[in-house]
């Protein structure tokens, strides 16, 4: 495989670092055997590599640094006995100018990745101007999302902000004038036991298992079980939340409308007495080994997880009277459930 690295304007980089991997960069590459190869590219920007399997394979651009611009994350399918040149600066140019509650968003970095930020096959990375405007080079095509920066000097890496999502069908398209409106989310939580758990904000998405980060994890403020969320736009949401002993979980929806950006919601914990208990056998122990139970509801807005001892016993406890299933997580890039048994009725 063939390999040309280039900054957010098309530029040629040299000296830089390539990883190329079977699961996005963020995985511990010796527990999940993650990395192929790596690479530094030449004085013309290019690296080869050999032997690589016939498999996705993720090649990130400076692994192990932040502020890189251009594009850091692509995903490509190797062929046996075939030689493939990958450009990461080959693509379409994107190029607009973003304003944020009416004024242009300066010298803040942007971002266009792929659906899921936690899973996705491409990035790329580049910075506004003082009015806004911005060029994004070598984009495949395909449905990208635009994120910006809201605290790009947080130590644990930026709080990104999705502004909307594009369709890259063009090799040169200007979006022009991209106006974002943003306001601030304040959930209220009663009735839980333990008030000092995080909170997440998610998109919503009905498919079960599907998770896409809308803000970062919020820690309760002082003054009581108050969660607040900058920066949120338009749009619905799942406010997630857990009992503080990582036992269950619940999902609340909430949607944020132009006409009131800046919602405060009060979340009831919901309050359960019925419980399960069983046995796993040792040779289904064996065989699944530390993967997961969840106890999840129809709808996903109630789940408990579920841990067994080593002789393979398990409880859970303050169920919610309603319909259940046990559910096994898998992992396969992302977590797969499979269905072991629907319960009709508990509680």
């Amino acid at each position: 495989m063939l390999f040309r690295s280039r900054d957010e304007r098309g530029r040629t980089v040299r000296g830089a670092a390539l990883q190329f991997s079977r699961y996005p960069g963020h995985f511990a590459g010796a527990r999940y055997n993650n990395q192929f190869a790596s690479a530094v590219t030449d004085a013309n920007g290019y690296y080869e590599v050999r032997h690589l399997p016939e498999e996705i394979v993720h090649i990130v651009r400076e692994p192990r640094r932040s502020g890189v611009l251009g594009v850091s994350h692509l995903a490509v399918l190797p062929q046996t006995g075939k030689t493939r040149t990958v450009d990461f600066g080959a693509g379409a140019k994107i190029s607009g100018r973003l304003f944020v509650n009416g004024a242009p968003l300066a010298s803040t970095r942007l971002q266009l990745v792929t659906d899921n930020r936690g899973f996705r096959d491409f990035a790329a990375t580049t910075m506004t101007d003082e009015e806004g405007a911005f060029v994004f080079t070598g984009v495949p095509f395909g449905t990208r999302y635009l994120y910006y920066s809201a605290e790009p000097q947080k130590r644990t890496g930026d709080d990104w902000v999705r502004v909307r999502s594009l369709e890259v069908n063009t090799a040169a398209c200007d979006l022009g004038r991209i106006d974002h409106r943003v306001g601030k989310v304040t959930v209220k939580v009663v009735g839980r036991l333990k008030d000092d758990s995080p909170a997440n904000l998610y998109f919503y998405d009905p498919n079960l298992f599907q998770v896409h980060i809308a803000a970062e994890q919020r820690r309760p403020r002082a003054d009581g079980a108050l969660y607040v969320f900058e920066n949120v736009g338009p749009g619905k949401y799942d406010i997630h939340l857990g009992d503080g002993e990582r036992r269950a979980s619940i999902n609340q929806m909430l949607v944020v409308t132009p006409q009131e950006p800046n919602p405060t919601v009060t979340v009831e914990w919901p309050k359960g007495t019925a419980s399960i208990h069983g046995t796993v056998d040792a040779p289904l122990r064996k065989l699944i080994g530390d993967r997961l139970f969840v106890l999840a509801s129809p709808d996903r807005r109630w789940e408990g997880y579920i841990r067994f001892d080593d002789r393979g016993r398990f409880e859970l406890r303050s169920i919610p009277a309603g319909q259940y299933s046990l559910i096994l997580l898998r992992w396969s890039g992302g977590n797969l459930p499979v269905t072991l048994k629907q319960i009709r009725q508990i509680g």
